[in-house]
């Protein structure tokens, strides 16, 4: 019987430490994409960069998913995944530039960082302390993920900025679900790739970013 209580112990040991490595991995890549990001946004302003075509930019983000996806579990993996921050980067770098051409492009700009990282933070601390199995969420995920794209299309045909900010509301919902998703993944043995990890992660907080930006600049 104690040969068994010790197997059992030593097994969740083995189990926990497991979790807290892919954990550590996935935030410290996840580190790195970001700042990665920030850096390419500034040298795309400074070099005064050209506005990035929208079916280039469509087709950089199928290509990078689809790379990172490839070679997730090799050390190619990761600089895909720094080549896609620094492309989405260079992509955010316009709207950060129109954003500073206006008297209230910075405050917009730091209520949508310090909201993102109050969410970021906020959702990861309470599905790493609660340790909570949140996989239930993947039948709310796919709803909001098809009332988004049920949005975006109608929003073709109807232009409205009520409509726009709707929009944005379902992709920060939808994104803040995927964070507490995919943590739960890893800590429940769902998910055993941190890259795969971080780029799930990744992508929710830049959608958020990005949707804050639109709900706070509207409003000025």
């Amino acid at each position: 019987m104690n040969n068994y209580s010790r197997q059992y112990r030593q097994i969740n040991s083995n189990v926990s430490l497991e979790v807290s490595g892919i954990l550590r991995n996935t935030f410290i890549l996840l580190g790195f994409s970001i700042i990665t990001t920030a850096l390419s946004s500034y040298f795309s302003i400074v070099l005064s960069l050209p506005i990035i075509n929208p079916i280039f930019f469509l087709v950089g983000i199928f290509a990078f998913n689809h790379a990172v996806t490839a070679f997730q579990n090799s050390s190619v993996g990761i600089l895909m995944m720094l080549l896609y921050s620094a492309f989405l980067g260079y992509a955010l770098s316009h709207t950060i530039f129109f954003l500073l051409q206006t008297p209230f492009g910075y405050k917009v700009l730091l209520e949508s960082l310090s909201t993102t990282a109050v969410v970021f933070f906020g959702l990861t601390l309470y599905a790493t302390a609660s340790r909570k199995n949140f996989s239930f969420m993947g039948g709310f995920i796919t709803v909001m993920f098809v009332a988004v794209l049920a949005s975006i299309l109608v929003s073709f045909f109807f232009q409205s900025t009520i409509l726009e900010l709707v929009i944005s509301g379902f992709i920060v919902l939808l994104s803040s679900s995927l964070i507490l998703y995919k943590i739960s993944e890893i800590i429940h043995g769902g998910e055993r790739n941190y890259i795969v990890a971080a780029l799930s992660i990744y992508i929710s907080i830049y959608n958020i970013f990005t949707s804050l930006i639109r709900i706070f600049g509207s409003r000025r």
